[in-house]
C-alpha cells in the first residue's frame, strides 16, 4: 500500500507539478479535464466577441464615416479639439 502522499512528497516547482500532471501519472484525467476547461473558455470568449461584435456593428457600425474621420474624430464624437493650433503658443 504506497504512503499518503504530502505536501512534501510533490515537487516544489510549480512548472515540474504542471508539466508532471500533463505527461505522466494519475493524474492525466484532470489534465485531459483541464485542457478542455481553457479550450471551452477560449472558444466561448472567440464566440462571445465575435456575437458582440456583431450586434454593435449593426446597431451603431464599427468606423466612423469619412466625413467624421477626415473631419477628426474628437470633434465630431466628443465636441473636443485634441490640438488647440490656433492658440498662440505660450
Amino acid at each position: 500500500m504506497p504512503a499518503a502522499s504530502t505536501p512534501y512528497d510533490r515537487p516544489s516547482d510549480p512548472a515540474k507539478r504542471h508539466s508532471a500532471a500533463l505527461t505522466d501519472g494519475p493524474d492525466r484525467a484532470g489534465a485531459r479535464s483541464m485542457l478542455k476547461a481553457i479550450g471551452f473558455t477560449i472558444v466561448l470568449a472567440v464566440v462571445g466577441t465575435t456575437v458582440i461584435a456583431m450586434i454593435i456593428k449593426a446597431v451603431i457600425g464599427l468606423r466612423p464615416t469619412p466625413e467624421n474621420e477626415e473631419a477628426g474624430l474628437d470633434e465630431t464624437d466628443h465636441g473636443e479639439a485634441a490640438y488647440h493650433m490656433d492658440e498662440a503658443a505660450g
